[in-house]
């Protein structure tokens, strides 16, 4: 099943930065939860908390990006090492950062999307940390 779940990660993370529909990837229950240290910090559950958190990149950036790097593989869950690009909204400053997602399936569809300002984390919730 692992492999499934990395191409359901991956098309996540193209319909989350295109702004298509997510209902079809992401579990009803879904949790969201992104790192202190990021603007914007979120933390929701459901589908609307979802669409939120992507309107709040959208609120934040005039322009956005993100390109994954690379898959691990861990199972029911999978780590994914991102390059986030954007231009602030108000500022018009273009900002970058090395970012990590943590994702948990259940049952072919996305239960859990953590997203660590600095892949170190990822790599310790992930318990991969060195």
């Amino acid at each position: 099943m692992s492999k499934e779940n990395v191409e359901v990660v991956q098309r996540a993370m193209a319909a989350y930065s295109t702004g298509e529909p997510l209902e079809d990837i992401f579990h009803p229950e879904i949790e969201i939860w992104e790192s202190p240290e990021l603007p914007g910090e979120f933390v929701g559950k459901g589908y609307a908390n979802l669409a939120q958190g992507r309107r709040s990149l959208r609120d934040l950036f005039e322009e956005w990006s993100i390109e994954v790097e690379d898959f691990f593989d861990l199972g029911e869950r999978v780590l994914v090492f991102v390059l986030f690009r954007a231009k602030g909204k108000s500022s018009g400053v273009p900002t970058e950062g090395q970012l990590a997602y943590l994702v948990t399936l259940r049952d072919g569809r996305i239960i859990e999307w953590c997203l660590f300002g600095d892949r170190a984390k990822g790599l310790e919730a992930a318990g991969l940390a060195e």
